[in-house]
């Protein structure tokens, strides 16, 4: 919810620093506990933000449908992009294995998550 109130302040910034931390967890290949934190807090992320519920903080559905907007845009494809090179280095390399695939279900989940993300345009 903090992430997201201050989005449109600075909307690349935002999306570049939040792709950055994402991303850095994500390509910790030796750590799966920090991959599986990249995981989580991407899922938070794209959980929140394609949300169309009003939050405690009292912000506006328009306010939510501009987040989702430029989330959708500025973030989605690229995220999509990180986890399938995920999925291809742990089936290709040998990870899903090693691991017992402890990371396969969770990288699935939240390819899901970006599949089933409730698109919008910039006029809902």
């Amino acid at each position: 919810v903090i992430s997201k109130r201050g989005w449109l302040q600075s909307e690349s910034a935002s999306a570049k620093a939040t792709l950055e931390q994402i991303s850095t967890l994500l390509k910790a290949s030796k750590k799966l506990h920090t991959q599986r934190l990249g995981l989580l807090l991407s899922s938070a992320m794209i959980e929140e933000i394609a949300s169309n519920r009003s939050t405690a903080l009292e912000l506006s559905m328009e306010f939510h449908c501009k987040v989702r907007f430029s989330f959708q845009n500025k973030c989605l494809v690229t995220l999509f992009g990180l986890l399938a090179g995920l999925l291809q280095s742990e089936v290709e390399g040998g990870g899903a294995t090693k691991n017992n695939g402890q990371l396969l279900a969770p990288l699935l989940q939240v390819m899901l998550q970006i599949l089933s993300f409730p698109f919008c345009s910039s006029t809902d």
